[in-house]
């Protein structure tokens, strides 16, 4: 292969600040009884229109990025999805929890799990319509304790960016709001304890739910655990 081959080779495998590229995003955060890592694939990322919605530590240095490379940053809990607020929880009667929510399913509320928040319509301010995640945090036969935050708004977190492919073609388009990392964030902290450790009430009266191995988490977790969440067919 000759010099100028070669440069092209190079140039190539450089991304512009008009670029399109393939990138994985990682989070990585423990929420106090275990680690995890959240890892999302864009296919095509374009530098133009999505690098300026990415923390301040990773989206001016996406332009000049060479495959292989990454970048990453430590952030503050609550810098991707709003600050934790006190004044978004509140206590309500059981009665104002809407058991009929959908039509033909009748749900009872349990400490610990999290509802879309039209479930709570009509109790501080919530409209039916609301699908974003709210969490029984106390709960008895009478009263509850409802937080609206983002399940992930309490937890620092790593965020690593991996280059995997420049892509040909450029992208100068706008039109989007919103950046990768807003879906990236949308599921974690759904599995985090809640704050004070109570235990959360899954329905599961007759234990059909009991893990095989009841030791505590932290002993179970020694070693990392790697396993498939698919089965044969999906994978």
């Amino acid at each position: 292969m000759n010099a100028i081959n070669v440069q092209k080779l190079k140039d190539h495998e450089v991304l512009d600040n008009q670029g399109l590229a393939a990138i994985t995003f990682t989070l990585s955060w423990s929420d106090g009884r275990a680690t995890h890592e959240d890892e999302m694939h864009v296919e095509k990322f374009s530098v133009w229109r999505e690098a300026d919605f990415l923390p301040v530590d990773i989206g001016p240095k996406i332009a000049g990025m060479h495959t292989g490379d990454c970048v990453q940053a430590a952030l503050l809990a609550g810098e991707l999805t709003g600050t934790w607020d006190a004044d978004r929880q509140f206590s309500a009667d059981t009665s104002a929890f809407d058991r009929h929510y959908r039509h033909g399913l009748q749900v009872e509320p349990r400490c610990g799990r999290f509802y879309p928040q039209g479930f709570f319509h009509g109790a501080h301010g919530v409209v039916r319509e609301s699908l974003e995640p709210a969490r029984i945090t106390a709960l008895d036969s009478d009263m509850m304790h409802v937080d609206l935050n983002h399940p992930f708004a309490r937890f620092p977190v790593q965020v690593r960016c991996e280059l995997n492919r420049v892509l040909p073609g450029v992208d100068r388009r706008g039109g989007r709001c919103t950046g990768p990392l807003d879906d990236l964030v949308r599921y974690p902290g759904l599995a985090a304890p809640l704050p004070n450790g109570a235990p959360t009430d899954f329905g599961d009266k007759a234990n059909g739910l009991s893990r095989l191995d009841e030791q505590e988490d932290p002993v179970f977790y020694t070693s990392p655990r790697l396993v498939q969440h698919l089965d044969a067919r999906a994978l």
